[in-house]
């Protein structure tokens, strides 16, 4: 039985911590050092850092340095991963797991494959992103180059379990930054179809949905960032987590 959590994602990009619409319109929000600091003292079950810039510029490594240090929580990091080498240095700083992106690795899944054997599974997860296209069919999405990629879904989620990821990380693109609730039903016919741990981002807007999503079976996850970085659907800037438990009041 997994722990279920509640997981803000920092989204940085070129050292700034940043949110976006759909992943456009970017906004500056802040210092993510500051960011990470603000969230350890708060306790959360577990912090995502992602860095957009790092695709093309490379891990951030003194960065992250920076943020391990100031952080007593568990942290994973995706952006840039393409290599063993890499994500050796990036457990070796106190990464606790790696996020290796599906357009970073070839159909071959020998990333995954010996990132598991090396690292153990619980330690490796799989980022997917997931748009629709104009006529309602989901597609997974390559969000660095803003383009369809043409893997089968099912059959790309089924091969990341056989390669031995230990979780997977699921964006919804269309629901980012809209604070209107997660994709309910086609996260739960996702779910249904593979046995892996799955944490899912993408249209948090309150508490209720984060209950609604984490009440689906194979959801070990709810990821969110504008519910943490926002006052209200408004978009006041206001860095923050519940003081009550969350756990608590979400009956989890």
């Amino acid at each position: 039985m997994f722990e279920k959590r509640v997981i803000p994602v920092l989204l940085i990009n070129n050292k700034r911590l940043v949110k976006t619409v759909r992943f456009k319109n970017e906004t500056y929000i802040g210092d993510p050092i500051n960011a990470a600091r603000i969230f350890s003292d708060k306790e959360v079950d577990e912090l995502v850092i992602c860095d957009k810039s790092a695709s093309s510029n490379g891990v951030n490594f003194k960065m992250l340095e920076e943020i391990v240090y100031e952080c007593f929580i568990p942290i994973t990091y995706a952006g840039g991963v393409k290599d063993i080498q890499t994500m050796s240095k990036l457990y070796r700083m106190g990464i606790e797991k790696v996020c290796i992106d599906s357009h970073n690795y070839n159909d071959d899944y020998l990333l995954v494959q010996e990132a598991a054997s090396r690292f153990g599974s619980s330690s490796v997860v799989s980022g997917v992103t997931i748009k629709k296209s104009f006529f309602g069919n989901y597609h997974l999405f390559n969000s660095s180059s803003q383009k369809i990629m043409k893997l089968d879904m099912s059959s790309h989620l089924l091969k990341l379990k056989k390669a031995g990821v230990g979780e997977i990380f699921i964006n919804y693109a269309d629901a980012d930054g809209l604070m209107n609730g997660y994709d309910i039903e086609h996260i739960r016919s996702l779910t249904n179809e593979i046995d892996v741990p799955c944490v899912v981002c993408g249209g948090a807007g309150s508490i209720d949905h984060v209950r609604e999503l984490l009440d689906i079976k194979g959801v070990t996850g709810a990821a969110a960032g504008s519910i943490f970085v926002y006052s209200s659907k408004t978009k006041g800037i206001m860095i923050s987590y519940p003081e009550t438990s969350i756990k608590s009041m979400l009956n989890i």
